[in-house]
């Protein structure tokens, strides 16, 4: 009974610890569009960018984290 209990307390942290990280890497990622002003291309009803919720839909991390530390190297 200890050993399932060490397991699930185990599984919750390692849990936690994950969702922790992924907040810290959206703050990072909201903080950088922020700064690279990417708002201003990519809103509903703009002619020069698709508004991001569509930007994300089949590309790969590799190419996001690309696209938002250089911009124009993937346009």
């Amino acid at each position: 009974m200890r050993c399932k209990a060490l397991l699930l307390s185990l599984a919750f942290v390692g849990v936690q610890s994950l969702a922790t990280a992924d907040e810290k890497e959206i703050a990072k990622g909201k903080e950088l569009c922020e700064q690279k002003k990417c708002a201003i291309c990519h809103k509903e009803g703009s002619k020069t960018g698709k508004p991001m919720n569509q930007l994300v839909q089949g590309r790969t991390d590799e190419y996001l984290k690309g696209s938002l530390v250089e911009p124009k190297k993937t346009i």
